[in-house]
């Protein structure tokens, strides 16, 4: 299963039912021409720093909603 990001749990479960989650930047069509194609997907980098990230400042004008 190619994701963009999952926590240790999710990936947990989702290894003990046979699903590998992949985690993965970029365009889907670059990492299913490398998976399937046999070249690996190691070039496919996970985002670092996870999706939770605290909002700087008050909310306003700095990207948070």
């Amino acid at each position: 299963m190619l994701v963009s990001a999952v926590g240790q749990t999710p990936k947990a479960i989702l290894s003990e039912a046979g699903t590998v989650p992949l985690e993965m930047t970029g365009f889907i069509e670059m990492a299913l021409r490398a998976v399937y194609e046999g070249n690996g997907a190691a070039f496919l980098k996970a985002r670092r720093g996870g999706l939770a990230k605290g909002c700087p400042g008050n909310g306003m004008r700095s990207g948070c909603i």
